[in-house]
């Protein structure tokens, strides 16, 4: 489908499980778009097969910690639609908890702190690539923590 046609409309919410990907390893990934800059304030995640698309953008990452989902991440960018090899990248709501908090000034809204129980497999991941072809990433099932991305579609209605 080429970038100027329109998608199909989503009405139905959409959900898929997609693993949360390292920093270190997404940033490996965007070597060869010098433009992107993985930070701390974004989380990356997705696997083949599995990501979002275009249209996406705005939707949640959402990651369930015991009986909780906890928003994680909205869904900001990625290389195409659903490159091989190459995460999305998520806005981190956690870096964004202040910015939140003044835009919705006594509203009932709550952060929680977030752990995992599985181990951080980032910690010791090296970048191996220097070439421009994108490297593979891989996905691990060692974390307990179950991950979905949820895709919302929002109907913007224009007022007249």
């Amino acid at each position: 489908m080429a970038m100027a046609e329109s998608l199909p409309e989503s009405l139905p919410l959409q959900e898929i499980q997609i693993p949360v990907i390292g920093r270190k390893q997404c940033a490996c990934s965007y070597l060869i778009s010098p433009l992107a800059n993985i930070t701390d304030q974004m989380i990356c995640a997705g696997q083949d097969n599995r990501r979002v698309c275009f249209g996406d953008s705005g939707g949640p990452l959402q990651c369930k910690q015991g009986s909780k989902w906890i928003q994680a991440g909205i869904t900001s960018f990625g290389l195409g639609c659903a490159t091989s090899g190459i995460p999305e990248v998520f806005a981190r709501v956690s870096e964004f908890q202040n910015w939140i908090m003044d835009q919705v000034t006594g509203a009932n809204v709550s952060f929680v702190t977030f752990s995992s129980s599985g181990s951080d497999q980032d910690d010791s991941f090296t970048c191996r690539s220097t070439s421009t072809e994108a490297p593979q990433t891989t996905t691990s099932s060692a974390v307990a923590t179950e991950f979905a991305f949820v895709v919302i579609t929002v109907i913007f209605m224009q007022h007249i």
